[in-house]
């Protein structure tokens, strides 16, 4: 079972403990993390012990995941989540954490004590900084946003959030900028959780467009203008789901032969396509991608 299946099956676990409600965070300690498989930590509810995840154990267990109930002191949230989150710090690697009923809350304060001062967060493209050592509750102070360059921008509660020290960037200090022989290419990225219109790149630039979850999205996307010409926008399921792109043109300008184009479930699917012909502005796509066409 692949971590994004364990947390589409969530509500059925959830259901079948006879829960009423569960919150999962995911955590990332530096982005070579995120290519390891996760640990997986139940917090249980005031009603409830540790015993109360067996099922869940037992399920993720047999699927090769570490995974772990931890205690829940109920001694008040401040203190539960100083225990958590003290135990926390001795994994390593990327960790869910997933808490049922009060154990959500106690996971949200939890995670927000693993933000430490001069933590740099990359939301997607834009960059920005914990300003401060946690206190208490669950908010974490910032020090401005948009920071090396990038651009402040309103991203949706599920985007991509990788938290590290200045040494797990590649270049911080070029964090919107990727270099390449002849000139500076810029390519932003924006994640999606609803249906709807992906944005086209900027002209001059190419973009990256992440479609978030496993539940299937219908996208959008609309004709290039001419100034878009050798633009890239690279379209990226961050988990298994059959999402559709539709653009009604063609890719290639084909005609509805590939005006819709359908992610395969089997695994998390990349779709590139670059901007072509100044006069027609269509959008035309490597031989390969072809053969994603419903």
């Amino acid at each position: 079972m692949l971590i994004t299946e364990f947390l589409s099956r969530l509500p059925a676990f959830v259901c079948a403990l006879g829960l009423t409600s569960g919150i999962v965070l995911m955590s990332t300690k530096s982005m070579e993390a995120q290519t390891m498989k996760p640990t997986i930590l139940l917090v249980h509810g005031a009603w409830a012990d540790s015993s109360s995840w067996n099922g869940v154990v037992d399920l993720l267990l047999r699927d090769g995941y570490n995974v772990r109930a931890l205690p829940n002191t109920l001694r008040g949230l401040e203190a539960d989540a100083a225990v958590i989150s003290t135990y926390l710090k001795t994994v390593s690697g990327p960790v869910v954490l997933v808490g049922h009923s009060y154990g959500g809350s106690v996971i949200t304060v939890a995670s927000a004590t693993g933000f430490a001062a001069g933590s740099w967060v990359q939301i997607d493209s834009e960059f920005t900084r914990v300003a401060k050592t946690y206190t208490s509750g669950t908010v974490i102070p910032l020090d401005g946003r948009g920071l090396n360059g990038s651009l402040a921008v309103a991203h949706p509660a599920t985007a991509n959030v990788t938290v590290g020290t200045s040494t797990d960037f590649a270049n911080p200090a070029a964090a919107v900028t990727v270099a390449y022989p002849l000139a500076p290419i810029s390519r932003p990225k924006t994640s999606y959780s609803a249906a709807g219109a992906i944005a086209l790149p900027t002209p001059g630039a190419d973009a990256v467009a992440i479609i978030n979850g496993t539940n299937a999205l219908a996208m959008t996307l609309a004709n290039p203008t001419a100034d878009m010409d050798g633009a890239i926008l690279f379209i990226v399921g961050n988990g298994k789901a059959a999402h559709t792109v539709t653009y009604t043109a063609g890719l290639g300008n084909g005609g509805s032969a590939l005006d819709v184009l359908t992610f395969a479930t089997g695994g998390q699917q990349c779709l590139a396509v670059i901007a072509a012909n100044s006069l027609g502005a269509y959008f035309s796509a490597p031989a390969d991608v072809a053969e994603l066409a419903a």
